[in-house]
């Protein structure tokens, strides 16, 4: 069942400082810099804003299902694999130059609904199921001395699980 996978994640945003040491008190409460807002005065810069599923591959399996373009409640099963059997990837969330970067996190309860490939390309759809396309996606958050499982990519495109519910 869908309700049975991860129920916990955390919004994670990076900023670069600017110019100077920034005044933390005139950043948005939310912690966003959008639009217009994006980069402050100072030079300040959104440079990440994500929400970070809460995958923990040593306990979770994946469920790999295709749906019948006939009747779209219905679902076949074409593979089951615990996440520590696939093959793990690196990518970046944080900025891979020098300087001075500020972080806000925020942990989050949430529900997810079936995922789905990204963009996914007419090749990669068309193509039969394939395990050894999965891929565990880990990166380094902040001052952590180990790795995180911030996602999953199938053909090295991501995964992704729209929100069903997401509280604080």
């Amino acid at each position: 069942m869908q309700a049975t996978g991860p129920s916990t994640g955390f919004a994670l945003r990076i900023f670069n400082r600017g110019d100077h040491y920034p005044d933390l008190g005139l950043l948005p409460v939310d912690g966003r810099l959008t639009g217009e807002q994006r980069r402050s005065i100072d030079g300040t810069q959104l440079l990440c804003d994500a929400l970070v599923v809460r995958i923990e591959p040593r306990h979770h399996w994946l469920g790999a299902y295709q749906g019948d373009p006939e009747d779209p409640t219905c679902f076949r099963c074409l593979d089951r694999v615990a996440l520590s059997e696939l093959s793990n990837d690196a990518c970046w969330f944080y900025p891979t130059h020098d300087g001075t970067f500020l972080s806000w996190e925020r942990g989050l309860r949430l529900s997810l609904k079936p995922g789905s490939i990204v963009n996914c390309p007419e090749e990669l759809s068309s193509a039969p199921y394939d395990r050894s396309l999965i891929s565990v996606l880990w990166s380094l958050l902040g001052d952590d001395a180990s790795l995180t499982c911030v996602g999953l990519t199938y053909g090295g495109q991501r995964l992704i699980w729209p929100m069903q519910t997401l509280s604080s």
